[in-house]
């Protein structure tokens, strides 16, 4: 399971699986990179770690499947242009979900790479660090023409979108959100600016009643409406389950309220759906907001996520405890004999 096994001399295919190591050896995440046919050719530190003290050479080799064989998942992700998933029990017991994404580079011999990544939370947080400039090195070793750049650099915008979001909603991940949100506090020359916490209500119950594609398509739905209300430079994020971050960089009190407003309307609206066994209308959604106003209720991201959470808990536990008191106020008086 290390770096290159079974793969030929070529200078062109070496500097490229140079450049997928040294992007997976960043992430935070266990990540395999395996051949059509299941062989594992790359694992970076965190996969090691998850599968000692075993050493799998082979996709089938990590753990068992629920449902379908190793090769057919594998085979049926590799056809798929966007990334399919794949549920893993352990050696140890432990259960992990891996995303598998095709990765389109051309190799002799008509050999097809994956990445596979496991997905820890229906959480997902994993950084890649860009290949770009191993794209362009590659170039003036090996003198690569024109059209290869261009094929290297493809494939390292992909892997830093790869790397940089959610693969559901295709909102920044919790990670690149952070690390975003922190180069704008360094840039901000204070200017104020207030970072929302947001959790959807109702989303368990439906999730729960549904199954997980009807609750994939609401937090899709929810990441839409996010990006309809708000502006083209605000940082907008899946932190994780149905939770969900934004930053709002130089907003006043006054404008913050709107936008809030805004943003429980839009997510409190019916939701419609075309996935199978959804109902025809979901309309028991809602969102609890938390808020944190940058510089006085915190100094840097994890300050002003760990102030907007908390709010955003409370605010969840005055809906449930108004909840109660109206479903007392309505309910019918007991009768006394």
């Amino acid at each position: 399971m290390v770096a290159g096994t079974n793969f030929s001399n070529d200078d062109e295919e070496n500097a490229v699986l140079t450049g997928i190591r040294i992007a997976i050896q960043h992430a935070s995440e266990p990540t395999f990179v395996v051949n059509d046919l299941g062989q594992i050719l790359l694992a970076n530190e965190a996969a090691v770690k998850l599968t000692h003290p075993h050493a799998p050479e082979t996709l089938g080799a990590i753990g068992t499947t629920e449902h379908s064989d190793h090769d057919t998942l594998l085979e049926r992700a590799i056809r798929r242009s966007g990334p399919s998933h794949m549920r893993l029990k352990l050696a140890s017991g432990q259960s992990f979900v891996f995303y598998i994404r095709r990765l389109d580079f051309d190799w002799k011999g008509g050999r097809t790479l994956a990445l596979v990544q496991a997905d820890q939370t229906k959480t997902m947080v994993s950084k890649f660090i860009e290949v770009q400039s191993v794209a362009e090195t590659a170039r003036d070793r090996l003198r690569q023409s024109l059209a290869e750049q261009a094929d290297l650099r493809r494939e390292a915008q992909q892997l830093r979108r790869l790397a940089s979001t959610d693969q559901l909603t295709g909102l920044l991940n919790s990670a690149t959100f952070a690390q975003m949100t922190g180069d704008a506090l360094l840039l901000a020359d204070g200017a104020q600016g207030v970072l929302l916490y947001l959790d959807l209500n109702g989303f368990k119950a439906v999730n729960d009643r549904f199954g997980h594609a009807v609750g994939d398509a609401v937090l899709c739905c929810t990441a839409q409406r996010l990006r309809a209300e708000l502006r083209q430079n605000d940082l907008i994020a899946r932190l994780g389950g149905d939770e969900f971050g934004i930053w709002l960089a130089g907003v006043s009190e006054e404008v913050c309220e709107r936008i809030v407003a805004r943003l429980e309307q839009a997510l409190s609206e019916p939701i419609r759906l075309t996935v199978p066994q959804a109902p025809e209308q979901i309309d028991n959604i809602s969102v609890a907001l938390g808020r944190a106003r940058w510089p006085e209720d915190g100094a840097d991201v994890k300050a002003l996520l760990q102030t907007a959470d908390s709010r955003m808990y409370a605010a969840k536990k005055r809906r449930a405890k108004l909840e109660q008191i109206t479903l007392a106020a309505e309910a019918p008086p007991t009768r006394l004999i």
